[in-house]
């Protein structure tokens, strides 16, 4: 989990590729959620230390159980450091008595993250309301 400097530099990585893709959520918002301990944010790198893919989650209470929620997310194609930073998702969501992870993000992520034991279990349609 990042925090700090870190934390700041990789959501602006991934806010520049999300672009239109952030919904309602702003960059000064989800600065405030994430110092606040109400979302965190996983940076996910190479073997050279670049940036590779970023998520921001959160811990969402549901009648049936605790989830870890991925409302945001970007990474670039396959890379190394995904798997490490899935397993670091996964153990964090177990600590917390998580009974679900649920990432959201563009259908790409579907092929990769069925290989690795994920299932697509719905999608999300937007209507815009304002004009």
């Amino acid at each position: 989990m990042a925090e700090g400097e870190d934390c700041r530099m990789a959501m602006d990585w991934m806010l520049a590729r999300l672009g239109s893709r952030l919904g309602l959520f702003t960059r000064e918002a989800l600065l405030e959620l994430v110092e606040s301990g109400h979302m965190q944010v996983w940076i996910y790198g190479d073997d050279c230390g670049s940036v590779r893919g970023v998520w921001v989650t959160q811990l969402v209470e549901y009648p049936a159980g605790r989830a870890l929620e991925a409302p945001l997310g970007a990474g670039l194609e396959l890379f190394s450091g995904l798997d490490f930073g899935l397993d670091k998702m996964t153990d964090f969501a177990r600590e917390m008595g998580c009974k679900r992870l649920v990432i959201n993000g563009r259908l790409g992520w579907k092929k990769v993250l069925e290989k690795r034991g994920w299932s697509l279990r719905s999608i999300q349609m937007v209507k815009e309301l304002w004009s």
